[in-house]
């Protein structure tokens, strides 16, 4: 709104254009502007976490920024009537001076990662990948995890307009999604949600801190989900991530190979690997799984 205020263009319409860079006619137009009105929605949302006070100060700005945004009542096209008037410094200086008591208490992941927009991008690409590829994901979930990562991939190539937070929380709504989907007692096998899901989880812990290391990303994922240290097939999951959304840590030596083993006997294919694990399912359940088998087994024998 800043922007489109400074930008001094001679109707409305020019001011967002020149914004979001299409035209007002355009399907990129209406899509940005649509995106602006959430962001403005979220705003109001968040602005329930202040106290009692400042929330009755603050709302009291509401029909101002919202008239900024959507303008009621007028021609967005006609010439000589530029934004100024509409958007007065001392509205958006509440609004900017609302935003930062918002990001303080916010309650969504804040992004402490300082390269929190290039793991999202490298992270949300990698993931599109998997979902597209995974057959056993039913289609109608993969149709819509693919729209919804495609959806944050859009709000990080527009980061300089909407702003990482916004990203993020896109991201952690979909996440959210993933885990939801996969604690369904359908999907219980279905490794192709139970990899989205611990790749989704890997990339909050990456976003929550620098975690330059990888075991501490592995350790961030199973006090997550409370796994035991033996889960190998979440091991490869979360250093597959790891070196995917974080490569720079290849060249610093952070993702040593040798450094970080898989626990004794969990190597994928040996006798005392664990099975593929199911959304919520520890390496306990499959030990207690195994030793039911174990048991039938020697009875046959005898």
């Amino acid at each position: 709104m800043i922007e489109a205020r400074s930008k001094g263009n001679s109707s409305w319409s020019k001011a967002w254009a020149s914004v979001f860079g299409a035209g007002l006619t355009t399907p990129e137009f209406a899509r940005a502007h649509a995106e602006t009105t959430v962001l403005l929605a979220e705003t109001v949302e968040d602005m329930q976490q202040l106290s009692a006070e400042r929330r009755a100060r603050y709302e009291s700005y509401l029909p101002a920024w919202w008239t900024a945004v959507v303008r009621p009542r007028q021609d967005w096209a006609a010439e000589g009537t530029a934004p100024t008037p509409l958007l007065a410094p001392s509205d958006l200086d509440h609004l900017a001076a609302c935003a930062d008591l918002i990001e303080d208490g916010t309650s969504n992941v804040a992004p402490a990662n300082p390269h929190s927009v290039e793991i999202l991008q490298r992270g949300v690409d990698y993931l599109l990948g998997v979902v597209q590829e995974a057959g056993d994901i039913p289609a109608t979930v993969r149709e819509q995890l693919v729209a919804d990562f495609r959806h944050v991939r859009w709000l990080l190539d527009h980061v300089d307009t909407y702003g990482v937070e916004h990203a993020t929380r896109a991201f952690e709504r979909t996440s959210t999604r993933v885990v939801t989907a996969a604690a369904e007692p359908s999907a219980q096998g279905n490794q192709g949600l139970t990899t989205v899901m611990f790749t989704v989880l890997t990339i909050l812990v990456l976003l929550l801190g620098a975690a330059a290391d990888l075991a501490a990303v592995v350790e961030g994922v199973h006090n997550i989900v409370g796994l035991g240290a033996g889960d190998a097939s979440v091991h490869e999951i979360v250093a597959e991530v790891y070196e995917v959304c974080v490569p720079e840590a290849l060249e610093e030596g952070a993702f040593d190979h040798e450094r970080f083993q898989l626990p004794p006997g969990s190597e994928p294919g040996s006798p005392d690997s664990p099975r593929e694990l199911g959304p919520g399912q520890s390496d306990r359940s499959a030990h207690d799984d195994n030793s039911e088998h174990t048991e039938t087994v020697e009875e046959g024998d005898r």
